[in-house]
């Protein structure tokens, strides 16, 4: 009799059978939504490119911003570094696998705080992740901002004890992923901080907590970089860089058309327009908890801070809108704040809930339906079948013999041929957005020197397409110039973009 107690008290209840499919579907929801933008299917983004050249090059003995120019915080590349085993599929599965997880813990706390739909927002979290307008594919900084800013609101939310150490973590992390999406994560993290802290000892240890965990991802970073040599450069390139070039300004009017049209295009301006008439209902409202809330708007809107320090969508247009991803976390994070704190009954009402998550997420399911019947497989077969190409893989390349100029997706072939790129000058777009880029043309020259003292065999030059390339005309010169001088053209096909420049004879190539 007492062995059957105890095993009838471990059998499974249907409520417990119900949690278990309810995060076995989400888990299978967010996977395939991953598969997206996986491998053979992926789009082509030269961002992934260069963070998985990074990881090559960190693997190989060399160091970022000595080795490798980029203004990308650090831990891009060093998570690259450690997915190197994994192969090309090693970003594609540790990000689909992050986010699932991420998935599967704001479930676990809608539930824990009783939402009528606990699934919806974990759902309508990954639909808006991938919505194709704003994902430009897997692995990207501002993709795990997003994830660690979800992860944060779950810990803050629950009652671990080490809650602020995690949010300091956290926190650091997103310094150290993607600058600029710190102060998204700013008005959460100061709202734990601050939210019932009671007395100054008590303010003080979450703060040493926090401390704590921050420096988890600090020092091993500041180690690295110091017993390199490299803590200047690293300042310089990832931090002090772009304040100097990434903020160019621009007329506020013209930088909120430029949103507007991002929002209507990616689908997102409705589901904005739902959330935070929710928040600004549940405010008036007078939520007791609308301190959270109101903290959760003002993350809302400082999603919209890399546009307006950086300028960059309103000086490309119809780009960057990928700078919108922080509210695929932001988002879910504000609505679950409102139908979690709010105290008046409409807002707690099946039929609202149900008729508001029609709303948030029917968008951007249409985007994902719509999305799955275009994908094509390999979209990086335009460079891998063009003669160039072929002809460089049969070469057997080794470190620097092959150096691309004026492409942000050929580099292709640093990553396929496992080689290093002769010049830590791997990413061009400064000489074609800004006309005062390097105007003593002193990059250029360092180009041109380390082709020279590498004896680079081949230089992919991609700078001839029908619109200038280079801002500087003064710079374009000097480029052909150079390549004329120790390089002769080979001619393989009819196009008129890729010229594949070989190394003269007398400049010691046979």
């Amino acid at each position: 009799m007492t062995i059957f107690i105890r095993e009838f008290r471990h059998q499974p209840t249907p409520h417990m059978r119900s949690t278990k499919t309810g995060y076995f579907l989400l888990f299978i929801a967010s996977i395939l939504l991953s598969l997206l933008f996986c491998p053979p299917v992926d789009r082509i983004w030269d961002d992934q490119l260069v963070y998985r050249y990074a990881g090559m090059l960190i693997a190989k003995g060399r160091v970022p911003y000595l080795d490798l120019f980029d203004h990308k915080p650090p831990l891009i590349y060093l998570l690259n570094w450690l997915l190197i085993c994994l192969g090309s599929w090693g970003p594609w599965i540790v990000d689909a696998l992050f986010v699932a997880g991420a998935t599967l813990f704001f479930y676990k706390r809608c539930r824990e705080k009783q939402l009528l739909f606990p699934a919806l927002l974990p759902l309508f979290f990954n639909l808006l992740l991938r919505n194709y307008f704003v994902c430009e594919g897997m692995g990207l900084t501002r993709e795990y901002t997003a994830i660690f800013l979800l992860i944060a609101f779950c810990v803050l939310i629950g009652r671990s004890r080490y809650t602020f150490f995690f949010l300091g973590l956290l926190a650091t992390a997103t310094l150290f992923m993607q600058q600029e999406q710190l102060l998204t994560f700013l008005p959460l993290l100061v709202y734990a901080m601050f939210v019932n802290a009671s007395t100054a000892r008590r303010f003080l240890t979450r703060v040493i907590q926090a401390v704590a965990g921050s420096l988890v991802i600090v020092i091993p970073i500041l180690l690295y970089f110091g017993t390199h040599h490299a803590l200047t450069a690293f300042w310089k390139d990832a931090f002090l860089f772009n304040f100097e070039w990434y903020a160019d300004k621009r007329p506020i009017a013209e930088q909120c058309s430029v949103i507007h049209t991002a929002l209507t295009i990616s689908q997102l301006g409705t589901i904005l327009l739902v959330a935070s008439t929710l928040a600004v209902t549940a405010l008036l409202l007078r939520t007791k908890q609308s301190g959270l809330i109101f903290a959760a708007l003002l993350a809302n809107g400082l999603a919209f801070a890399p546009e307006m320090i950086s300028g960059r969508m309103a000086a490309i247009p119809n780009s960057f809108y990928y700078y919108l991803a922080p509210l695929s976390a932001t988002l879910p994070i504000l609505v679950f704040t409102v139908w979690t704190a709010a105290d008046h009954p409409f807002l707690h009402s099946r039929i609202s809930q149900a008729v508001f998550g029609f709303l948030l997420c029917a968008p951007v399911l249409y985007t994902a339906i719509e999305h799955t019947t275009h994908l094509r497989l390999d979209n990086y077969a335009q460079i891998r079948t063009t003669p160039e190409y072929q002809l460089l893989r049969r070469q057997a390349p080794s470190d620097y013999e092959i150096y691309v100029f004026g492409s942000s997706v050929w580099p292709l072939v640093y990553n396929d041929f496992k080689i290093l790129a002769p010049s830590p000058w791997i990413y061009h777009h400064f000489w074609k957005w800004y006309p005062r880029w390097d105007s003593d043309h002193h990059i250029l020259r360092s180009i041109g020197q380390d082709l020279l003292s590498h004896h680079t065999r081949y230089v992919v030059d991609c700078s001839n397409g029908p619109k200038p390339y280079f801002s500087d005309t003064a710079a374009s010169g000097w480029w052909k110039t150079f390549l004329q001088q120790h390089y002769q053209p080979l001619k393989l096909g009819d196009s008129s973009n890729i010229t594949l420049w070989q190394l003269k004879p007398d400049h010691g190539y046979q």
